[in-house]
């Protein structure tokens, strides 16, 4: 099972997910982190959720320097 291309590819997946979802946890603030979660990376695309458009209002505001950071 574990030599299954799909599985493979789930598992790269899923280890890029967790990666990027440690790297935002640690480089936006406490309140700000728990508020949000990786939720998929799609076509270059990383889609993030929050908890509510409160918290969606004020990740935009550091959205440049997390893209930023994000591609150093």
């Amino acid at each position: 099972l574990q030599t299954s291309a799909d599985l493979q590819k789930f598992t790269t997946k899923l280890s890029q997910l967790e990666q990027l979802s440690n790297f935002i946890a640690n480089y936006l603030e406490p309140t700000l982190a728990a508020q949000c979660k990786v939720a998929n990376l799609r076509d270059g695309s990383l889609i993030l959720t929050t908890t509510s458009p409160a918290w969606n209002h004020k990740l935009r505001f550091v959205s440049l320097e997390l893209l930023s950071a994000l591609r150093k």
